[in-house]
């Protein structure tokens, strides 16, 4: 059933729907119905709506149902749609601070309980307290693809994006319905402010806009030469940016919020920090004041540590930034993109098996929510999540949506986390799924990795399948044997691990 149908049934009265199961319900939907009754004038507008539009009645008052599902549909719960109107709850629309670290693996982040040294974060420490962390948040093996999933729920074999993306090479596709296209006829701003990484092949310089932007103002491609002097391209325009650019990031951002005013916003802030080149960021940012000189060659975690100190600092900025008021409205999300990179992973997570691998070191990565009405904070999360989960995330708490006839045509592998957030909360049980594959991956590191709640298998495509129980190998020390007790539950995997979402 269409957005436009439910919407008519809604309008007119229909107590019921039939055809649809509860399988098909969108958690991030939402029901609006006009406080003039059913008009003639209302039921020609629904009747107009082209079946491959983000479908709404009103942008400014959204009301979101109490209930929820796993896969992104249409939104009807079971077939009364009376009753699902009578149960919404009136809910003010979020506003979405989205920020992420680059190259910043679990281990690196202080109050995930991870690492054995990892530098001081007090910023992203007293989001943590005042949050939820996700204990066992998958991303992708790289940059790209984890943001390619973000940005638009689809897995990497859906998009095609499965490795790092150049300037020339395909990213996501053009017709991907993406977060900021979903968010933007509902009213919200929108901004993408640092990294983008998702190919140039659709608008050149202006690709982030392409795909549904308000604002773009950062890089493009998926590294620099040095963080001083960079190519800044802001809304199309390129242009050489002498200053430091994790300070950059952050002003924009302040900048860009600042003038927001009473407006709904959605803004993706992507920090190259703390990736490569490592280096000594400017001196009131860090306390490694006693690297000065020193070569990073020969201390590259505490250049590392420095830089992720750099980044908690302008982190912090930001957060502080926002008013009371945008605070009363604000969700706040902090994720990693992939795992540390392999010379700065440190224990627990085994060498060799870090950035650019289908292992826990190379998908392990923080992710922290906050958000205005949380009933419990400092609260640690187990259930297996994925980075993709966002998209849906941020839809149900914007209250906007993807109809089940979706532009792109595509299937999301996306779940909402907010049930999560509630004390108790679950989610139906369901397989993790990264990938890895593309023009620089071999056969020896690129394939797929799936996992359940406890078991993990990994297949390469030169054909080697490793299964792995995390509870108790959550490092992945001791693989299982796949031709004794454990071959019908690597079965199962392997079955998942064949059928991805597209």
């Amino acid at each position: 059933m269409r957005v436009s149908e439910v919407l008519r049934a809604v309008v007119l009265g229909l107590a019921s729907c039939e055809g649809e199961s509860p399988s098909n319900v969108d958690s991030t939907d939402a029901l609006l119905v006009s406080d003039r009754g059913p008009t003639g004038d209302a039921l020609a507008a629904v009747d107009a709506l082209p079946s491959s539009d983000v479908e709404r009645i009103d942008a400014a008052d959204v009301p979101i149902r109490d209930t929820r599902a796993t896969d992104l549909g249409v939104a009807v719960d079971g077939a009364d749609l009376s009753s699902a109107v009578d149960g919404a709850v009136a809910r003010p629309r979020r506003n979405v601070l989205l920020i992420i670290a680059d190259d910043l693996g679990i281990e690196a982040v202080p109050c995930m309980g991870v690492g054995q040294n990892p530098a001081p974060m007090p910023n992203i420490t007293r989001l943590c307290e005042s949050g939820v962390r996700f204990t066992q948040a998958w991303s992708e093996p790289l940059c790209s693809p984890t943001r390619s999933g973000i940005l638009t729920g689809r897995t990497s074999i859906s998009t095609g994006v499965g490795d790092i993306v150049g300037g020339g090479e395909l990213g996501v596709p053009g017709d991907a319905h993406t977060l900021p296209r979903a968010l933007g006829p509902m009213g919200y701003a929108t901004a993408n402010l640092g990294k983008w990484h998702l190919g140039l092949t659709h608008a050149a310089d202006d690709t982030p806009r392409f795909f549904g932007y308000d604002h773009f103002s950062g890089f493009l491609l998926g590294g620099v030469q040095s963080y001083w002097g960079w190519r800044h391209t802001t809304d199309g325009v390129t242009a050489i940016d002498p200053a430091y650019m994790t300070t950059v990031f952050a002003d924009e951002a302040i900048e860009w919020l600042g003038q927001r005013g009473a407006e709904s916003w959605f803004l993706w802030l992507a920090f190259n920090a703390p990736h490569a080149p490592f280096h000594l960021p400017p001196p009131d940012l860090h306390t490694f004041d006693h690297l000065e000189g020193a070569a990073i060659p020969m201390r590259p975690i505490q250049h590392f540590h420095a830089m992720i100190e750099a980044l908690d600092h302008e982190v912090g900025r930001v957060l502080d930034a926002l008013t009371l008021e945008q605070r009363a409205l604000t969700v706040v999300v902090f994720v990693g993109d992939n795992g540390s990179v392999a010379r700065v992973a440190e224990p627990p997570i085994p060498a060799g098996r870090s950035k650019q691998t289908l292992f826990q070191g190379g998908l392990r990565v923080p992710l922290l929510i906050t958000t205005p009405d949380l009933v419990e904070v400092n609260r640690a999360v187990s259930t297996p999540v994925h980075t993709r989960d966002l998209y849906a995330s941020v839809l149900e708490w914007t209250g906007a949506l993807v109809p089940a006839d979706s532009p792109d045509g595509a299937r999301r592998d996306s779940v909402s986390l907010v049930p999560l957030l509630t004390p108790g909360g679950t989610l139906p049980p369901r397989v993790l799924r990264s990938e890895l594959f593309g023009p620089s991956i071999d056969t020896v590191t690129g394939g797929v990795a799936v996992r359940d709640e406890q078991y993990k298998l990994i297949r390469t495509l030169d054909g080697t399948e490793r299964l792995f129980d995390l509870l108790a190998d959550p490092w992945e020390t001791s693989p299982l044997d796949l031709n004794g007790e454990w071959a019908a539950r690597a079965g199962l995997l392997r079955d998942a691990s064949d059928t991805p979402a597209r």
